[in-house]
């Protein structure tokens, strides 16, 4: 009959239609990732982070405010000086949150040209993450634990506690109004409602890393129910 002939046309046609479509996504995904022309900065690069069309860079002692308005050709739009070397770099619009091994700064950069620093505070030794959640500083202290910044407008800074983690701190962020944090005992959920007296409420044991070989890389929280967690493991990554 002719149905079957029909049939068998429709499907090859479907199949055809269904490569087509995923040649084409595959051909899309691929025009997403272009290299544009490289900005040469002299000096170690400790971090990066970007707002709007600027990116701010942590270098040697110097903060490097840069125009990436166009990709392929980056300008230098101010430079400035810290007293210590810049590690660990957040910004929520143009105020900075800076981080050098022992102590936390906040740094208004609306104007590339006369940036200044507006609050700073001295950290115990061992910064190893930071992160800037709406008006919250939270920095990971390794063996010191999580401590809980606030900031404002101005950009000045209120300390709001601190997480004593029975392990080394690697990395943590707020989701959904609990802190999350990784250390390398467990993944613990932190009850934050009373941020100077916070509480461990939940611990997720099969997350174990040492801080040797393996190490907490980054942990974010994105959307309203996704919590990642990538992890370094023998030069390798697994989340």
């Amino acid at each position: 009959t002719m149905a079957r002939p029909f049939a068998v046309f429709l499907l090859c046609s479907l199949v055809c239609l269904a490569v087509g479509a995923v040649a084409q996504d595959c051909y899309d995904y691929e025009q997403t990732f272009q290299i544009s022309e490289p900005y040469p900065l002299s000096g170690a690069v400790a971090a990066l982070t970007v707002d709007q069309d600027r990116a701010l860079v942590a270098r040697g002692y110097d903060l490097v405010f840069l125009d990436i308005t166009n990709p392929d050709a980056v300008a230098t739009l101010g430079t400035f000086t810290l007293g210590e070397a810049p590690l660990l770099v957040a910004s929520d619009g143009y105020l900075a949150s800076v981080t050098s091994d022992n102590s936390l700064m906040m740094v208004d950069w609306s104007d590339p040209a006369a940036p200044h620093v507006t609050a700073a505070t001295s950290l115990p030794n061992g910064t190893r993450s930071l992160t800037r959640q709406g008006d919250h500083v939270l920095i990971s202290c390794g063996e010191n634990g999580v401590l809980i910044f606030e900031t404002d407008v101005y950009g000045q800074l209120f300390y709001l506690g601190e997480v004593d983690t029975p392990g080394v701190a690697l990395s943590s962020a707020i989701h959904d109004g609990w802190l999350v944090v990784a250390d390398t005992s467990a993944l613990l959920s932190v009850d934050i409602a009373d941020p100077a007296a916070p509480v461990i409420v939940d611990t997720y044991t099969d997350f174990q890393v040492s801080a040797g070989d393996r190490e907490v890389h980054e942990i974010q929280s994105q959307g309203d129910d996704l919590v990642v967690a990538a992890v370094r493991w023998h030069g390798g990554m697994y989340g």
